[in-house]
C-alpha cells in the first residue's frame, strides 16, 4: 500500500511538472489596468519575449466582446522594434495597428502608421522550446487603406 500511494505522488508531481512546463503563465490574473481610450491594457511583449498572461487576456475579451489590447514588439533592423498593437471593440471586429513611424529602412511613405479591420480572430499553437507550447494569433478578412497587409497577417501574431 505504501508503494502504491508514493508511485501516486511521483505520477502527480511529474504530471504537475509538466503542467507548469507547458503552461507558465499559471496561475493566471487577467490585468485590471485600462488605457485612456477605454480599453483593458493585457500588456505586451518585446520580440525576444513570450506574454502568455497577456494573450490569454486578449483571446478572453475577444470572446466575451469586451474592448482590449495587446501589444507585440516585432524585429526590426535598423530600430529596436515595431509595435504591433491587437484591440478588439467589443464586437468581432479586431484592429491591427502597425507603428513604423521609426522604421528608417521603410521608404517615406511607409515610415506611418498601418491600421487593418480583422473581422476574425483565431489563435494557432505552435512548439517552441520554452514554453513548449506558444499560442500566436491569426487574423482574417482584414482590410484597411494604408496597405501594403503586413506580411505576418495570416502567420500568426
Amino acid at each position: 500500500m505504501k508503494r502504491f500511494v508514493q508511485s501516486i505522488l511521483v505520477g502527480l508531481v511529474c504530471c504537475t511538472l509538466i503542467w507548469i512546463s507547458v503552461d507558465p503563465g499559471f496561475p493566471y490574473k487577467q490585468p485590471e489596468e485600462m488605457t485612456e481610450e477605454g480599453y483593458r491594457q493585457c500588456g505586451s511583449e518585446k520580440w525576444n519575449e513570450y506574454n502568455r498572461a497577456g494573450r490569454k487576456c486578449l483571446i478572453k475579451a475577444y470572446r466575451n466582446k469586451e474592448k482590449a489590447e495587446f501589444t507585440s514588439f516585432k524585429q526590426a533592423i535598423e530600430i529596436e522594434s515595431v509595435p504591433t498593437t491587437l484591440r478588439t471593440n467589443g464586437s468581432t471586429e479586431v484592429l491591427l495597428i502597425l507603428d513604423r513611424r521609426m522604421d528608417g529602412m521603410s521608404i517615406k511613405e511607409e515610415q506611418r502608421i498601418f491600421t487593418y479591420s480583422c473581422t476574425n480572430m483565431n489563435t494557432v499553437t505552435r512548439l517552441s522550446v520554452r514554453p513548449i507550447l506558444k499560442h500566436f494569433f491569426t487574423l482574417q478578412n482584414c482590410t484597411g487603406e494604408n496597405e501594403p497587409q503586413p506580411v505576418d497577417l495570416n502567420g500568426g501574431i
